[in-house]
């Protein structure tokens, strides 16, 4: 809901170590947990979750074949942060 329109601004991602990395064939899988920060309609926020990812190898490269988001903790200051 908070990703609506044009509002998002200081948008920022860390990333966490991949974890349940499998690999089957030309085709792999992993899990890669991510923490996004910004502002949105003016107000800061934090949002916590994670990338499911499936690769998979093309002559020497790897492309994303699929992935999803997850969210798993959201908060959002109740202040307005000044211009």
């Amino acid at each position: 809901r908070h990703a609506r329109g044009d509002e998002l601004t200081e948008l920022s991602a860390t990333f966490g170590e991949a974890h349940d990395l499998s690999q089957s064939g030309n085709r792999a899988y992993f899990s890669l947990p991510t923490t996004w920060t910004g502002l949105t309609h003016g107000r800061r926020f934090e949002e916590h979750g994670a990338w499911s990812i499936v690769i998979e190898r093309h002559v020497g490269h790897w492309r994303i074949v699929v992935y999803g988001w997850g969210v798993t903790k959201y908060s959002e200051s109740t202040s307005q942060v000044a211009p």
